[in-house]
């Protein structure tokens, strides 16, 4: 599809014809590159310094992991350069025994050079349009609290901020081997179906049963992994995922030869409600010691933890964190009946999709300032 916009031509491209125009689309991120450390911390007074930070090698990865995918780009008709994009995602998600119709918006990026003449607002107004075209019930995304030029992109489009549901920490383990013997038990797809359709049944956005397999048959899984009996409903669990496209760097400056390279992603931490109080801590612990051991042991360095700010999770690995960067969580209903359902679920725990992991992170070290804001 294509139409003009002043003298920029709008154009989308879908998952089986974007690829012809990849290398366009490539130009304008790598522009961007220089100015994505500025985008994410000009609103941070922290003066904390940068410690880790991730860096993507394609990222247009994602336009292939989704059930439905689009780039909306704004062009220079002269040079045939793109000057904005933004990526969504259209996949169907469940709300209780709900299954609504989800746009996941990422990968917004404006070309340095022609920043402040509103090309961000004019690219979202007609991307906007086609969301509803779509029949979206809601647009949700992440995106870094210090990033001040999205966050007031959002409350030009969106209004107030009384969409932001929560925040989400995305915090990073050292990883270490450890003599503690704790069996770390990875999930079957049946037993992955009946934690996401029996016991995470209170949890917001996940997945359509097809779009689970989809998932779990991806090379970047790894497996639901459990400590405890998960067959009598006494555990606790996590999902890991190695992204290919995405490497962590170390910007210690006191790390000799510092690293850059692969990580693992832990993420929809989950106790069972059947599991006794004075255990339950117990098992978060094995939980965490096992999957750094495991990492461990396949000589993977670091594992980035992607926790909801009030899960019982949290407290127990930022204690155990080198860094943190945090982003908030927002969801725009689309259509009435969604907003009526939402607020029956307000205080639900929300589903990560790891596919939805953005390499745009900065990472500061822990701070009695940082946590504060946590």
């Amino acid at each position: 599809m294509t139409t003009q916009s002043s003298d920029l031509v709008f154009r989308i491209y879908s998952m089986h014809n974007y690829e012809q125009h990849v290398t366009e689309m490539n130009d304008l991120f790598q522009r961007c590159e220089s100015t994505n450390y500025k985008s994410v911390t000009m609103g941070d007074n922290n003066k904390l310094p940068i410690v880790f930070h991730c860096e993507s090698i394609d990222y247009l990865r994602c336009m292939k992991q989704y059930p439905e995918s689009y780039c909306y780009t704004l062009i220079n008709p002269k040079d045939g350069c793109v000057v904005a994009i933004v990526a969504l995602h259209i996949k169907f998600v469940y709300f209780g025994s709900s299954l609504v119709t989800v746009t996941f918006s990422r990968l917004a990026r404006v070309d340095p050079a022609q920043r402040r003449q509103n090309l961000s607002i004019n690219l979202m107004m007609q991307v906007s349009q086609t969301v509803i075209d779509h029949g979206s019930d809601y647009i949700t995304g992440y995106t870094t609290y210090t990033n001040v030029p999205s966050l007031g992109l959002q409350q030009r489009l969106y209004g107030s901020f009384s969409n932001t549901l929560s925040q989400l920490n995305h915090f990073i383990l050292s990883t270490g081997t450890t003599s503690e013997t704790i069996k770390l038990h990875k999930l079957s797809v049946e037993e992955t179906e009946r934690l996401w359709m029996v016991d995470m049944i209170d949890w917001v956005q996940r997945p359509s049963l097809s779009d689970l397999h989809r998932i779990i048959h991806m090379n970047e899984y790894i497996g639901i992994f459990a400590v405890g009996d998960f067959s009598s409903g006494r555990y606790a669990a996590a999902m890991i995922w190695e992204p290919l496209t995405v490497m962590l760097c170390d910007d210690r400056s006191s790390t000799n030869n510092a690293y850059r390279g692969r990580f693992r992603l832990a993420l929809n931490f989950f106790q069972s409600s059947s599991s006794l109080p004075s255990i339950t801590v117990h098992e978060r612990e094995h939980l965490i010691s096992a999957l750094s051991n495991a990492a461990a042991n396949d000589k993977i360095p670091f594992l980035i933890c992607d926790i909801e700010e009030s899960s019982p999770f949290t407290s127990l690995v930022q204690q155990k964190a080198l860094a943190v960067t945090t982003a908030n969580i927002s969801r725009v209903p689309l259509t009435k009946r969604f907003a009526d359902m939402a607020d029956q679920f307000t205080n639900s725990p929300i589903w990560f999709d790891p596919r939805d992991f953005g390499s745009l992170l900065y990472f500061k070290p822990l701070s009695k300032e940082l946590q504060s804001q946590l």
